[in-house]
């Protein structure tokens, strides 16, 4: 068992390893990279209560977020403008908002994002519990999402949403089991081209659709998916979309 070292929130430096801390912040966010800083590690350490924009939040590139319990803050990850950040095997839980900001882990206009064998938890959230917003080249695989919905609008997760025509481009989510109650399902809203969603278990359905204004590229392709409870209402335009099993059964999922 990790012995966690209690330390005042951090601002990185470009290489800085955090390892093995226990960190809270009542005023601000805990782990702070700032732009221009790189190759930042935060790993095996507890991450919470914390407040601001993100428990850890990541502005500069090539920073890897793994093996930590981030919980109890308004945010979890946010990588904001950021290229080449992995977020992999951390358990998270509990985010409280404000509404719409109230993400688990938020890559917004990120390049080369990887989101890989998180453990994502909790109830009541006040917004989409993992966000892909305008962004490119990203990679969600092997999560595992069991969370409980407050906002009506909100969903486990969204790939390819955008406010500006620019969805995003060769974004590829799979293997995820996503598990939700409330709130609306889990999807793909926009794409540039080459999005992939293929062998999920999406057990509150799916929502596929030109939300974002460009919609080309979509493959839906042998995922289990509650069909009746899902939004898609041009499967035409989706790659694959015959190829889904119709059920809330995860066992069913293709290897």
């Amino acid at each position: 068992m990790t012995t966690f070292a209690a330390v005042a929130p951090i601002t990185a430096t470009s290489g800085q390893v955090i390892s093995g801390v226990r960190i809270s912040n009542a005023s601000g966010p805990c782990i702070t990279i700032p732009r221009g800083v790189t190759g930042v590690i935060v790993r095996d350490s507890d991450i919470g209560p914390c407040e601001g924009e993100g428990n850890i939040v990541v502005f500069g590139n090539n920073a890897t977020i793994e093996y930590n319990s981030v919980h109890d803050g308004a945010r979890g990850v946010l990588v904001d403008g950021a290229s080449t950040v992995v977020t992999r095997m951390n358990r998270f839980n509990q985010f409280h908002g404000p509404k719409f900001k109230g993400t688990a882990i938020e890559y917004d206009r990120t390049n080369y994002g990887v989101i890989e064998g998180n453990l994502v938890t909790g109830r009541a959230y006040a917004s989409d519990a993992v966000s892909f917003y305008e962004s490119s080249n990203a990679r969600l695989t092997n999560n595992t999402i069991d969370i409980d919905m407050a906002e009506p609008s909100g969903a486990a997760f969204t790939m390819g949403d955008s406010t500006t025509g620019t969805p995003g481009v060769n974004n590829y989510v799979a293997g995820n089991i996503v598990r939700q109650t409330g709130g609306v399902p889990a999807g793909v809203f926009g794409s540039s081209g080459n999005t992939v969603l293929e062998k999920n278990c999406l057990t509150a359905g799916i929502q596929a659709y030109n939300y974002s204004g460009i919609f080309v590229g979509v493959t839906v392709r042998n995922n289990v998916i509650n069909i009746g409870a899902s939004f898609v209402p041009d499967t035409s335009a989706i790659a694959g979309w015959n190829t889904n099993i119709n059920s809330t059964n995860c066992a069913l999922l293709t290897q």
